[in-house]
């Protein structure tokens, strides 16, 4: 981030005052529940 003009650091997704309310990636919950994941998320697309 150091390298990154200041003026745009606000509206980048990884900006350290966004990763505060990020959802942390928990592979084991994605690799059990993964198909039922992307079967409810390709049915509230299609609506």
């Amino acid at each position: 981030m150091a390298l990154l003009d200041p003026a745009i650091l606000p509206d980048l997704t990884n900006a350290p005052n966004h990763m505060a309310n990020a959802v942390a990636p928990d592979p084991p919950f994605t690799v059990e529940h993964g198909d039922e994941l992307q079967q409810r998320l390709t049915a509230w697309l299609a609506k």
